[in-house]
C-alpha cells in the first residue's frame, strides 16, 4: 500500500474527506455585521481547528523533498491537492517511460523466459498505475520484439489470432517457450 492509499484509508476511516478530498469550508462570518464585529462562525472555528490538526498530521508524514512543494499551503486540502498533483505527474512520466519500453523491447540476448517475464512486469506495473495494457497490446509487444529466427512461429501465432480470438497471452508464451526449447535442441544436435 503506497502513501496515498494509506492516507486515503485513514481519511475514510475517520470521515475526514470533507476536509481534505472534498472540502466543505463553512463561512467564517455569517453576516456583514458579524464581520464588522469580529464574530466568527463557531462552525468555521471547529472546521479550522480540525483542518489544522489534519494539516499537521499530513505534513508529519511527508519527506523533505515533498514538504518543499507544500510550504505555501494554508489548509489540508491544499496540501492534499499539491501532493496528488505531484504524484500524478510522476505517475504520468513513469507510465510514458514504461509504455515506451514496452513498445521498443527486444528479446536480444535474453532467454525467452526472461524476455516474457520483463514484458509481464511492464504490463503489471502499468496496470498498477491505472494504465492497464490489453492482451492485444501485450501480444503485439511480445511478437514485435522477437528476432527473425522466430518468424515462422510469429506467422503461426498471427494466423491463430486471426482465426481464434480465444488465444491467450499465456498460450502465446507457451508456444514461444516451446519454440525456444526446440531451437536449443536443434543447436545442440548440430554440434
Amino acid at each position: 500500500m503506497n502513501w496515498h492509499q494509506q492516507v486515503n484509508a485513514v481519511l475514510r476511516a475517520h470521515q475526514l474527506e470533507k476536509y481534505v478530498v472534498n472540502p466543505v469550508v463553512p463561512l467564517k462570518y455569517l453576516s456583514e455585521e458579524d464581520r464588522a464585529a469580529g464574530t466568527i462562525n463557531p462552525e468555521f472555528t471547529n472546521w479550522d481547528r480540525q483542518d489544522a490538526l489534519i494539516m499537521s498530521w499530513l505534513l508529519s508524514t511527508l519527506s523533505d523533498s515533498i514538504l518543499s512543494r507544500v510550504v505555501t499551503c494554508c489548509h489540508s486540502f491544499q496540501v492534499w491537492n499539491a501532493i496528488c498533483s505531484h504524484f500524478h505527474g510522476l505517475t504520468r512520466a513513469r507510465t510514458t517511460q514504461l509504455r515506451l519500453e514496452l513498445r521498443t523491447i527486444k528479446k536480444g540476448n535474453k532467454s525467452c523466459s526472461e524476455y516474457l517475464q520483463r514484458i509481464q512486469q511492464l504490463c503489471d506495473t502499468l496496470t498498477a498505475t491505472g494504465d492497464a495494457i490489453s492482451n492485444c497490446e501485450q501480444t503485439d509487444a511480445i511478437l514485435g520484439g522477437l528476432p527473425p529466427k522466430y518468424e515462422a512461429l510469429i506467422s503461426t501465432i498471427t494466423t491463430f489470432l486471426t482465426r481464434d480470438a480465444d488465444v491467450s497471452v499465456l498460450d502465446i508464451e507457451t508456444m514461444i517457450l516451446a519454440h525456444e526449447t526446440r531451437l536449443e535442441q536443434h543447436k545442440q544436435t548440430a554440434l
